[in-house]
């Protein structure tokens, strides 16, 4: 990864796991630290727990799924009873 301000790649310098974070830990549970050796920029990359991405896989399917639906409906002229 490429430091966002010149373009030099970043250092990792560790990972803090977020488990005990009272804060994070139903969203997050590890984060990263990046920093860039030539201007000092630091970077925090946040990483969530699988549960939480399959919750948000399947709420995004749900709408798709919802969304499709209702293409279909409106171009036959029904409507969801």
């Amino acid at each position: 990864m490429n430091c966002y301000y010149c373009g030099t790649e970043l250092i990792h310098t560790g990972d803090t796991r977020l488990d005990n974070d009272d804060e994070y830990r139903d969203i997050y549970d590890m984060v990263t630290f990046l920093k860039c050796p030539r201007c000092a920029a630091t970077v925090e990359t946040y990483r969530r727990p699988i549960h939480v991405i399959s919750k948000l896989h399947t709420a995004r399917e749900k709408m798709l799924v919802n969304f499709l639906l209702a293409v279909v409906l409106w171009g036959t002229g029904s409507t969801v009873e």
